[in-house]
């Protein structure tokens, strides 16, 4: 069982760290080219809003829909399971696609909200309302592509939805390059519809090769009302719960010129980490613990959810040691040149330096939280999601006038500690046992041995810096010190005696023997 794990969640994460390495690249290029002032504001802003919607679509979809559609497979019913799947995807091609037509006529209205800042008129406002209603549409393809993975997902098929990251990634570098000297930054807005487009064209076959599909609505279908009932107060609430992007937009449209993208670059290093340690997991974890509701099968249920905590915080935990001592040097590297100064460097840095704990509270809330979608309780999260929300935008606008941008993510990382610690509490409750003493005794192996690991960093990398001065150099040197921590961080858990550690060693140990075998 746990092999089964381990097989998908490492297929999982390569392709996530493919996409992130195309998504790295992308940041990089605007970075050279654009820098840190109107051209990626613009980008950012008129991004949010979609960017928040494909957020909530794509998760909300699978965690929704795979439980009910696993509920109906269980029970030896596919007709019904398909009959449910078809009637909400119909469905959502006409609700999704009336939105995407209200906001691209509507346009000019939302961004009044959405950017209180910006002029009508500026150079700044234009372009952003034309990358608004370019990216827009994009709600469309996400919702139904969340729906057709869930699908894949809910089948044990995990290779075809995992590599959807990629295609979306690569389009917009794809279109990045090619004609960002024909239309500038709006190339990236271009990439960034095509990319879902293509995603749901990749998809599309699992609809089109299947009888059991039918391009009809059936409103009476018990298993579609239940959709309905979950999910529509659920994306609701979380569209409102998950809007960090929307917030930041609307509060730094009257800060000084590249505060948004400040937030943007540290905000996407640390959610990229979080993507690679915890999709893998996560994805390949929740259809499990969903089936083992479905079977009433408790203890499978605190096993998954057990596993996944200590393996992501296996990940996680150093990955945050890692970010916070070396994030100067790392965004020196990636981004800093052409029009990316070394001051926007140092500002970058400050924002990573607070979002860097986040890392451990976001993985760890990706498994949380699908452990309660799973029982079909859809409401505690986004109820604890929307109130943080609140909680959030009240202390960045208390903070503001004396932090500028760096309230948003000192509030944000406040508040998704306190979002983390109230739904473990809340799940101890409905679960009789959480497998707590395990994951608290690994967890503490996993920190004591990351601290060290990073107090060894934070020492030792300012007498080596000074040596690093070319990119190449500089790349090199990054390469070697991470290296040498992860390897000290792998030998004290040794020492520790850490049940993680051990296991991998002998998976390892009986992989080798199998291929001997096979020779």
């Amino acid at each position: 069982m746990q092999t089964r794990l381990s097989t998908s969640s490492t297929a999982i994460t390569i392709l996530t760290a493919v996409s992130i390495g195309l998504g790295i690249v992308t940041q990089i290029v605007l970075a050279r080219w654009f820098g840190a002032g109107t051209d990626l504001d613009a980008y950012y802003a008129a991004s949010s809003l979609p960017n928040l919607f494909t957020l909530v679509l794509t998760s909300s979809f699978n965690i929704i829909f795979v439980p009910i559609f696993l509920f109906y497979k269980e029970k030896d019913s596919v007709r019904d399971a398909w009959e449910v799947a078809s009637s909400f995807i119909n469905f959502l091609v006409l609700a999704l696609g009336a939105i995407v037509l209200f906001g691209v006529l509507f346009a000019p209205l939302i961004l009044r909200i959405l950017t209180p800042g910006y002029a009508p008129g500026t150079p700044n406002y234009d372009l952003t309302l034309t990358m608004f209603r370019i990216q827009w549409p994009i709600i469309l393809f996400s919702g139904v592509n969340g729906v057709m993975a869930g699908i894949f997902y809910a089948h044990g098929r995990f290779l075809r939805p995992a590599s959807t990251p990629v295609i979306n990634s690569a389009a917009v570098l794809i279109f990045t390059l090619a004609l960002r000297s024909q239309i500038g930054i709006v190339a990236t807005a271009v990439g960034s519809l095509v990319g879902p487009i293509l995603m749901t064209l990749w998809l599309l076959p699992l609809l089109l090769r299947n009888d059991h599909y039918k391009p009809t609505i059936n409103w009476r279908h018990p298993g579609l009302r239940r959709v309905g009932r979950l999910g529509i107060p659920w994306i609701a609430s979380n569209l409102f719960a998950k809007g960090t992007a929307v917030i930041d937009t609307m509060l730094t449209s009257f800060l000084m010129p590249g505060s948004l993208t400040y937030l943007n670059y540290a905000y996407r290093l640390v959610t990229m980490s979080v993507n690679l340690v915890t999709r893998g997991t996560a994805l390949s974890i929740f259809p499990r613990i969903s089936r083992s509701y479905a079977q009433s099968n408790p203890d499978d249920f605190r096993l998954y959810f057990s596993t996944g905590i200590r393996f992501i915080g296996l990940i996680a935990i150093p990955a945050t040691g890692i970010i916070f001592t070396l994030r100067e040097p790392v965004i020196r590297l990636l981004f800093e040149g052409n029009n990316f100064a070394q001051a926007d460097t140092l500002a970058t840095a400050q924002v990573v330096a607070i979002y860097a704990g986040t890392l451990i509270s976001l993985s760890f809330g990706s498994i949380i939280s699908n452990s309660f979608y799973a029982q079909h309780d859809t409401k505690t999260p986004a109820i604890i999601g929307a109130v943080g929300t609140l909680l959030r935008a009240g202390l960045a606008y208390v903070l503001l006038p004396y932090l500028s941008y760096l309230s948003l993510a000192l509030s944000f990382t406040i508040v998704s500690y306190g979002k983390v610690l109230t739904m473990i509490y809340l799940l101890h409750h409905k679960q009789v046992s959480l497998d707590g003493k395990n994951i608290i005794f690994s967890l503490s192996k996993m920190t004591v041995s990351a601290l060290l690991m990073s107090v060894i960093i934070f020492v030792v990398w300012p007498r080596i810096d000074t040596i690093a001065i070319t990119k190449p150099v500089l790349l090199f040197t990054l390469i070697i010190i991470v290296g040498a921590a992860l390897a000290l961080y792998i030998s004290l858990l040794f020492l520790l005696k850490s049940p993680e550690i051990l296991y991998i060693k002998q998976t390892i140990i009986t992989l080798r023997k199998q291929n001997n075998k096979i020779r």
